[in-house]
């Protein structure tokens, strides 16, 4: 893309790949800069363009920027992306009923089921508004997600070898980032049955809250808040 720039330097798609590209590589500061080349330029890829300059404004913690970026990318297009990332980000700010409209709205598109993040972060915003058993659910449901995600990527590596590619090395480099984003989707699938544990426990259901915390514990990393939460349970039955 930078090749593309030099020729042209306000070449739209080159501008929008290189500002996605950057952003997912976490070069946040290049990323801020590349989307704000784009924004200028009011082409049909200044939605996006916002997009990707909140999550990078996002990921550095500047929230009231991230904000206002990604306001105005929903007041040109209400996708599930922007939705979702609104609903972060609202959430960061404590903008409670804001951020659990906006989530809502994302899971209720097409394939919104699908939307992990969206479920895990409606979850946290449901906690945060002590309504413990609606939070519970929504935990669930982010774990329903995850594990299919896990699965849904299995496959992919399970095909992947089963027809390799001709390239060794893109072979590898592909299954090696296919399983990385199995074990971190596996990681929030742990985190999301501790925390449902945690907000089905407040609504009283103790014995689930057990089953959860069951699954929970199979995440080596989630073994010390598991035993407390376990024996704060058990105290109390």
């Amino acid at each position: 893309f930078d090749r593309t720039l030099e020729m042209d330097a306000v070449h739209e798609y080159a501008l929008l790949e290189r500002t996605i590209c950057l952003s997912r590589l976490q070069q946040d500061t290049a990323a801020i800069a590349s989307a704000t080349q784009l924004i200028v330029l009011a082409t049909a890829s200044t939605q996006p363009a916002y997009y990707w300059r909140a999550v990078s404004r996002l990921r550095l913690r500047e929230l009231a920027d991230a904000r206002s970026d990604i306001e105005a990318a929903k007041a040109i297009e209400r996708d599930a992306n922007v939705l979702t990332i609104a609903g972060v980000i609202e959430n960061e700010q404590n903008d409670l009923a804001i951020a659990e409209q906006d989530l809502r709205a994302a899971r209720a598109l097409p394939r919104g089921d699908e939307n992990c993040t969206a479920a895990w972060t409606l979850a946290l915003v449901i906690g945060k508004g002590n309504r413990p058993a609606d939070a519970a659910q929504m935990f669930e449901s982010a774990m329903t997600c995850y594990d299919i995600k896990v699965a849904d990527i299995r496959f992919m590596i399970a095909r992947l070898r089963a027809n390799p590619p001709s390239n060794p090395a893109y072979l590898a480099k592909r299954i090696a980032a296919l399983e990385a984003d199995s074990a971190a989707q596996r990681t929030r699938y742990f985190a999301s049955a501790f925390n449902a544990a945690g907000q089905i426990a407040n609504a009283g259901r103790l014995a689930r809250a057990l089953e959860l915390l069951d699954v929970a514990a199979k995440d080596p990393a989630l073994a010390s808040p598991v035993a407390q939460l376990r024996e704060a349970i058990v105290a109390i039955r």
